[in-house]
């Protein structure tokens, strides 16, 4: 009770950076970078709802598939909504 609501939210961020030599774990040799932004809320004690976006970006223009499933893309976009419930 009186609980102010900024202790419920938590803002997630993180990045990431994978250089493939040789292309030897995706098959392109590339650098490849990851950008996630995210708000956590707990609206009870025991549950939580997360709302990410996450972008993957490479150095190579085709490393991720585009339309019809053609590798011709450079990046990658992800939206994801999880929930959660601890016991």
């Amino acid at each position: 009770e009186g609980e102010a609501v900024w202790h419920r939210l938590t803002l997630l961020a993180r990045v990431g950076w994978f250089r493939d030599q040789g292309g030897v774990n995706t098959g392109l040799d590339q650098t490849l970078y990851e950008a996630t932004v995210g708000l956590e809320v707990k609206p009870v004690a025991f549950a939580w709802v997360r709302l990410e976006y996450r972008a993957d970006i490479s150095s190579e223009t085709n490393a991720f598939l585009g339309r019809l499933g053609q590798q011709n893309r450079g990046h990658q976009d992800t939206l994801a909504l999880a929930i959660g419930v601890g016991f």
